[in-house]
Protein backbone atom coordinates (compact mmCIF):
# COMPACT_ATOMS: atom_id res chain seq x y z
CA UNK A 1 0.00 0.00 0.00
CA UNK A 2 2.88 2.38 0.77
CA UNK A 3 4.34 2.12 -2.72
CA UNK A 4 0.95 2.91 -4.29
CA UNK A 5 0.44 5.84 -1.93
CA UNK A 6 3.89 7.18 -2.80
CA UNK A 7 3.15 6.86 -6.50
CA UNK A 8 -0.10 8.81 -5.98
CA UNK A 9 1.83 11.48 -4.05
CA UNK A 10 4.26 11.79 -6.96
CA UNK A 11 1.38 12.38 -9.39
CA UNK A 12 -0.01 15.04 -7.03
CA UNK A 13 3.39 16.74 -6.78
CA UNK A 14 3.66 16.90 -10.55
CA UNK A 15 0.25 18.56 -10.79
CA UNK A 16 0.96 21.24 -8.19
CA UNK A 17 1.05 24.89 -9.29
CA UNK A 18 4.16 25.50 -7.18
CA UNK A 19 5.94 22.20 -7.47
CA UNK A 20 8.17 21.43 -4.47
CA UNK A 21 11.75 20.30 -4.91
CA UNK A 22 11.75 17.83 -2.02
CA UNK A 23 9.54 15.26 -0.34
CA UNK A 24 9.80 13.95 3.22
CA UNK A 25 7.65 10.82 3.29
CA UNK A 26 5.96 9.22 6.29
CA UNK A 27 7.98 6.03 5.72
CA UNK A 28 10.43 4.43 3.33
CA UNK A 29 7.72 2.57 1.38
CA UNK A 30 5.91 5.81 0.52
CA UNK A 31 9.24 7.49 -0.33
CA UNK A 32 10.18 4.59 -2.64
CA UNK A 33 6.77 4.75 -4.33
CA UNK A 34 7.14 8.50 -4.89
CA UNK A 35 10.63 7.97 -6.24
CA UNK A 36 9.36 5.32 -8.63
CA UNK A 37 6.49 7.53 -9.80
CA UNK A 38 8.73 10.53 -10.39
CA UNK A 39 11.32 8.43 -12.23
CA UNK A 40 8.57 6.88 -14.34
CA UNK A 41 7.56 10.42 -15.33
CA UNK A 42 11.12 11.11 -16.47
CA UNK A 43 12.50 12.98 -13.47
CA UNK A 44 15.94 12.30 -12.03
CA UNK A 45 16.36 11.82 -8.29
CA UNK A 46 17.93 13.87 -6.67
CA UNK A 47 18.58 16.33 -9.51
CA UNK A 48 14.88 17.18 -9.98
CA UNK A 49 13.44 16.07 -6.63
CA UNK A 50 15.05 15.18 -3.32
CA UNK A 51 13.32 12.28 -1.57
CA UNK A 52 13.65 11.46 2.13
CA UNK A 53 12.11 8.50 3.94
CA UNK A 54 11.55 7.45 7.52
CA UNK A 55 12.22 3.99 9.02
CA UNK A 56 15.54 2.89 7.50
CA UNK A 57 14.01 -0.30 6.13
CA UNK A 58 16.10 -2.67 4.00
CA UNK A 59 14.24 -1.24 1.00
CA UNK A 60 15.92 2.15 1.53
CA UNK A 61 19.30 0.67 0.59
CA UNK A 62 17.89 -1.10 -2.47
CA UNK A 63 16.25 1.83 -4.26
CA UNK A 64 18.07 3.62 -7.05
CA UNK A 65 19.38 5.97 -5.90
CA UNK A 66 19.68 4.72 -2.31
CA UNK A 67 17.15 6.50 -0.09
CA UNK A 68 18.10 9.01 2.60
CA UNK A 69 16.08 8.18 5.69
CA UNK A 70 15.66 8.51 9.44
CA UNK A 71 16.48 5.46 11.52
CA UNK A 72 14.39 5.53 14.68
CA UNK A 73 16.31 2.50 15.98
CA UNK A 74 13.43 0.06 16.44
CA UNK A 75 15.63 -2.70 17.88
CA UNK A 76 17.15 -0.38 20.49
CA UNK A 77 13.71 0.94 21.44
CA UNK A 78 12.31 -2.60 21.71
CA UNK A 79 15.24 -3.73 23.87
CA UNK A 80 14.84 -0.73 26.20
CA UNK A 81 11.08 -1.37 26.48
CA UNK A 82 11.66 -5.04 27.32
CA UNK A 83 14.22 -4.12 29.97
CA UNK A 84 11.78 -1.64 31.51
CA UNK A 85 9.05 -4.28 31.54
CA UNK A 86 11.32 -6.77 33.30
CA UNK A 87 12.21 -4.12 35.93
CA UNK A 88 8.51 -3.40 36.50
CA UNK A 89 7.85 -7.12 36.94
CA UNK A 90 10.69 -7.34 39.48
CA UNK A 91 9.91 -4.16 41.43
CA UNK A 92 6.15 -3.86 41.01
CA UNK A 93 3.96 -1.44 39.07
CA UNK A 94 4.53 1.44 41.52
CA UNK A 95 8.24 1.64 40.65
CA UNK A 96 9.41 4.90 39.15
CA UNK A 97 11.66 4.07 36.24
CA UNK A 98 13.88 6.69 34.63
CA UNK A 99 12.91 7.98 31.20
CA UNK A 100 14.86 6.47 28.34
CA UNK A 101 15.66 8.69 25.38
CA UNK A 102 16.79 7.10 22.16
CA UNK A 103 17.51 9.73 19.53
CA UNK A 104 16.78 9.03 15.86
CA UNK A 105 19.72 8.70 13.51
CA UNK A 106 19.98 10.45 10.16
CA UNK A 107 21.07 8.09 7.37
CA UNK A 108 22.43 10.06 4.44
CA UNK A 109 22.47 8.27 1.11
CA UNK A 110 21.99 9.44 -2.48
CA UNK A 111 18.36 10.60 -2.84
CA UNK A 112 18.87 14.16 -1.56
CA UNK A 113 20.78 17.03 -3.16
CA UNK A 114 21.29 20.64 -2.06
CA UNK A 115 18.47 23.00 -3.02
CA UNK A 116 19.00 24.88 -6.25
Amino acid sequence: AGLRLGHAVARKLLGAKRRPTALLAINDDVAAGAMWGLQKAGYVIPRDFSIFGFDNMVLSEQTTPALCTVDHQVETVATAAAEMLFKLIETGPAARLPAVKIPPRLVLRDSVAPAR
